[in-house]
């Protein structure tokens, strides 16, 4: 019963982060798109500057989700 209840909590899990993740490519990739159009270099550095100032602009929900990329963009990171 026990590797039951722990699958049915793993597959909730693996369909949170599937969306996260979702989330995740389509903000990096606008933020890519972004910085091309501009002119600017696509660095670590640049991504995490344009995200930062999106997730200031932005309340509630989105910014919370901004605020995890740049967490985990961060601690994947050596700047």
């Amino acid at each position: 019963m026990h590797r039951s209840r722990y699958r049915k909590n793993h597959v909730k899990d693996n369909a949170l982060s599937t969306i996260q993740n979702q989330f995740m490519a389509a903000a990096i990739g606008e933020t890519v798109i972004q910085l091309i159009e501009h002119g600017k270099r696509v660095t670590t550095g640049n991504i995490i500057d344009l995200l930062e100032r999106k997730r200031q602009a932005l309340q509630g929900e989105k910014a919370d989700e901004l605020r995890e990329i740049l967490i985990f963009i961060r601690k994947k990171s050596v700047l």
